[in-house]
């Protein structure tokens, strides 16, 4: 393939990873939101999804950040 069509997937590329990140970090948010709502309610759920779920929330925020 000639270069020009490298350069277009590329740019293409770069235009879309961000937007993936955003939906990554809006379906890791409600996934936290769905977990507060669960202890608040006193649902039985595991409580190391409790911690992965919180991990990957301060995770994201400090990728943003950094």
């Amino acid at each position: 393939m000639s270069t020009a069509v490298y350069r277009i997937i590329g740019l293409l590329l770069g235009i879309a990873v961000p937007f993936l990140v955003l939906w990554l970090k809006l379906i890791m948010f409600v996934l936290f939101l769905a977990v507060m709502y669960a202890e608040l309610r006193k649902v039985k759920f595991p409580l190391s999804g409790v911690y992965f779920i919180g991990g990957m929330l301060v995770g994201s925020i400090a990728a943003y950040f950094i």
